[in-house]
């Protein structure tokens, strides 16, 4: 392929892309439509690299809807500490590294 050919193909079908993209496809999906339909013969990293140019809003929503699964994930029990045989502790770990108002004090 020509030197900046594959850029003119994507420039050709810009406005299907933005239609699929914005109908929920994927960029799989889109590539793998057009390429079917022989109207573009780039790689899918060249389509994907000129796609993402085009649509950086849906990697904003990849990410987001990344940030809300994290954020939306159910709270579990804190993990025990591991048992060391014939040690044995005074304070947790969390205890040890976040001391009360009363033991600051203490130290001052």
């Amino acid at each position: 392929m020509r030197r900046y050919a594959a850029r003119m193909e994507f420039l050709a079908v810009v406005e299907e892309v933005e239609k699929l993209i914005g109908q929920g496809a994927s960029y799989v999906l889109a590539y793998e439509k057009l390429h079917e339909e022989e109207k573009i013969t780039m790689s899918y990293y060249t389509f994907y690299s000129y796609a993402r140019k085009e649509n950086p809003s849906k990697q904003q929503v990849h990410e987001s809807t990344l940030t809300q699964e994290k954020t939306n994930k159910v709270q579990t029990a804190p993990r025990k500490e591991p048992i060391l045989a014939g040690f044995k502790r005074e304070k947790t770990i969390s205890e040890m590294l976040h001391p009360t108002t009363e033991e600051l004090d203490e130290i001052i």
